[in-house]
């Protein structure tokens, strides 16, 4: 694998000093957060890992979603209410800090009413923008967090979670949520800051709806469409295994067995038919996705190729290039807009295509 070292260095030295020029001055006593709060945070550091470094991503990211402060001044904590027309056993909760509000849900009356103990059943939008395409999700038991864009790059993120379990940030430093009734009867809460805003619960879940690229009158339509997920719908393709936590003492052997491409320590490269497979894919417009492992110099070094039916998202390893023991794995995820095979000089070579035409090698084998 032959990826340009110097040139993801240059990235990473540049994201961390912006990262670092962002930061507020460190207060003489630092805030605590809570633990929902740090949950929803560590939820979101494992999404941003997989999304890829664009720059209009990344400003639906700066309005819309959450992000953690090393400092929060001005605090204030108020009750948003609850649903006139149907009895509602948790309201919204309102954390305002200087640049952001944190919102949670708690019992209305928590002397009588705990969190709910239940599985998360997964509820999806039937009304979309034309042209959007869920493009990446997280699913476990208490959390369904999905993604859509369509091909001009608007984004839309519809988040439901069980009822209690996780906090949301939102950016509310130039605008303010606005109370209102969904078709339902439900009582919910909108905003319009560049990103378009839909928060609501019912005594199971909690829901948020953030639309870029188009109005609020569309949030809340996406909002009002959301129902349980039917029988057999399509999910992202995912590997079998998250290549950004593998032990150091993975095998080629099991990573093999979960259908990765394997670069042993001679260079034979192993299941080059899932290659073939995702090219086909990848040609044919479908969604696809296959992870490579390259033991060439002993310990495994894993990359993972999805295609999101508009562009390539290219996740990497980039343990070694940071100086990070082993046992301590780093990743990052860029964006690509093509890729292709290329004969050249007796070997098959994998190339991922940016958008201004550049190459990168992937990986090649004997032809």
């Amino acid at each position: 694998m032959n990826l340009d070292d110097q040139k993801l260095a240059e990235a990473l030295r540049e994201l961390r000093d912006h990262s670092l020029e962002q930061l507020p001055p460190e207060p003489e006593e630092p805030h605590i957060f809570s633990e929902e709060f740090q949950q929803q945070m560590e939820l979101l550091f494992q999404e941003r890992d997989r999304r890829a470094r664009r720059k209009k991503w990344a400003s639906f990211r700066r309005g819309a979603a959450a992000f953690a402060l090393v400092a929060v001044a001005s605090l204030s904590v108020c009750i948003l209410g609850v649903d006139a027309l149907r009895e509602k056993l948790f309201e919204m909760v309102l954390e305002e800090h200087e640049e952001y509000s944190n919102i949670s849900y708690a019992p209305v009356d928590k002397d009588k009413t705990s969190l709910p103990q239940l599985e998360l059943v997964e509820y999806r939008p039937t009304w979309l923008p034309e042209g959007m395409v869920l493009v990446s999700q997280i699913l476990n038991e208490t959390v369904n967090w999905s993604t859509y864009e369509d091909a001009q790059g608007n984004a839309l993120s519809f988040n439901q979670s069980v009822v209690g379990t996780v906090s949301s940030a939102i950016n509310t430093e130039s605008s303010e949520l606005t109370e209102f009734e969904l078709s339902n009867g439900d009582t919910a809460y909108k905003m319009s800051n560049g990103s378009q805003f839909v928060l609501w619960n019912d005594n199971q879940y909690e829901y948020m709806v953030l639309l870029n690229g188009y109005t609020l009158e569309d949030a809340v339509r996406v909002a009002e469409s959301v129902e349980i997920c039917p029988p057999g719908a399509s999910h992202p393709p995912q590997l079998p295994v998250d290549i950004t936590g593998l032990p150091e003492d993975y095998s080629p052997q099991q990573a093999l067995s979960d259908g990765m491409v394997v670069i042993q320590e001679d260079g034979t490269v192993d299941n080059l038919n899932l290659l073939d497979a995702f090219l086909a894919d990848f040609a044919a417009g479908r969604q696809s996705i296959f992870g490579v492992c390259d033991y060439q110099k002993g310990t495994p070094l894993p990359t993972q190729v999805y295609y999101n039916g508009f562009y390539l998202e290219v996740t990497v390893d980039e343990t070694e290039l940071l100086g990070n023991p082993p046992n301590h794995r780093s990743s990052a995820t860029y964006r690509y807009q093509s890729a292709e095979l290329v004969r050249e000089e007796g070997a098959q070579v994998f190339y991922l295509i940016g958008e201004d035409g550049s190459r990168t090698e992937l990986l090649r084998y004997p032809a």
